[in-house]
């Protein structure tokens, strides 16, 4: 099973609702945190940078413009620190969704914590 967070809104190159770590940089950037609230949201994206695997240059290459990344079942503490993410945006009246899925389309990427793949019609 994975999962995928995402607020309304169409994200310009995948054309699938914008993930949450875009929405996230949005967020911070837009200037409507507090302080303290910046300083969290930061902290998170850190934990984030810090913790979970990012595609090599060589994948990055690889992954279409298209795709879109999920979490996988099990995600442990990846899944704690989202919901952290989706907490703070819901204060500041995005809407996030939560899909569910055990065929998300054309897998591109995989690791322990996520995946990237290119949803096909009917996927999700």
């Amino acid at each position: 099973m994975y999962l995928r967070i995402a607020v309304t809104g169409e994200d310009m190159e995948s054309h699938q609702q914008q993930g949450i770590f875009h929405a996230a940089w949005d967020l911070l950037d837009s200037g409507t945190l507090s302080d303290a609230e910046a300083q969290d949201l930061r902290s998170l994206l850190d934990w984030f940078d810090q913790k979970m695997p990012c595609p090599s240059a060589s994948e990055c290459k690889a992954l279409s413009r298209r795709a879109v990344f999920w979490f996988r079942s099990g995600g442990g503490d990846y899944l704690k620190k989202a919901w952290e993410l989706v907490q703070l945006m819901r204060l500041h009246g995005l809407l996030v969704d939560v899909f569910r899925t055990r065929n998300p389309g054309i897998i591109l990427f995989l690791d322990h914590c996520q995946i990237a793949a290119i949803p096909i019609k009917g996927t999700f």
